[in-house]
């Protein structure tokens, strides 16, 4: 019998237990009962809801508890990329902000990656057995993702590899040791050039058909 599906909350159910066979039923007979817990108990709900930027890589979300919160464990903070305007439509994406101590509550959510993007958020109770509200989304914020490149020559123009060969920032300035690898590469390519052109002169005759 499953406590979620085929229970009524808050109802006590009694369950009785007796071995019986062909000849009959033994006289024992053990009982136990227990009540259906379904929700979270008392109307504890978060309100003034607001979100705020931590750090560069973390929201604040602060609420107030309102209401009796006697059945409640705890809080989580569910947050999407889009609004709902019924309960039942809450996103499953949710943080858990632990224990609330009081009535003033909040908890740290990671930003995400991606595109510039509004996110909606709510913080909904849940108690000890798992059970858990649902609410609408009560505030946003948008989160800016700045994607621009920047140019590290611009930052340090005075670095190796940024000084211009021929300019004026570039007088008095010393060779950078790159160019002195790519100049010895020059030159090995041509001395391989070279002897391969003149070994298609042919094989010493008189003769020779070159290959330039």
């Amino acid at each position: 019998m499953s406590g979620q599906t085929d229970t009524v909350h808050g109802e006590t159910y009694t369950y009785t237990l007796q071995v019986c066979n062909a000849g009959g039923c033994n006289p024992t007979i053990t009982r136990d009962s227990a009540t259906a817990d379904k929700m979270v108990d008392g109307d504890a709900k978060a309100t003034a809801m607001s979100v705020s930027n931590k750090d560069d890589s973390t929201w604040n979300v602060a609420w107030k508890v309102d209401g009796d919160a006697s059945d409640v464990e705890g809080w989580k903070v569910c947050w999407s990329d889009f609004a709902w305007t019924i309960a039942g439509d809450m996103p499953t994406q949710c943080t858990d902000a632990g224990a609330a101590t009081g009535t003033d509550v909040s908890a740290d959510i990671m930003k995400p990656g991606g595109a510039t993007k509004k996110y909606h958020f709510t913080a909904v109770p849940y108690d000890d057995k798992g059970n858990m509200k649902n609410d609408v989304s009560m505030t946003d914020i948008t989160l800016t993702i700045d994607n621009t490149q920047v140019d590290p020559c611009e930052v340090d123009p005075d670095s190796e590899g940024c000084q211009t060969i021929g300019t004026d920032g570039a007088e008095g300035s010393e060779v950078p040791t790159w160019t002195w690898g790519v100049i010895v590469g020059l030159v090995v390519v041509s001395f391989v050039a070279g002897a391969f052109i003149l070994s298609r002169g042919g094989g010493g005759e008189g003769d020779k058909d070159w290959d330039y």
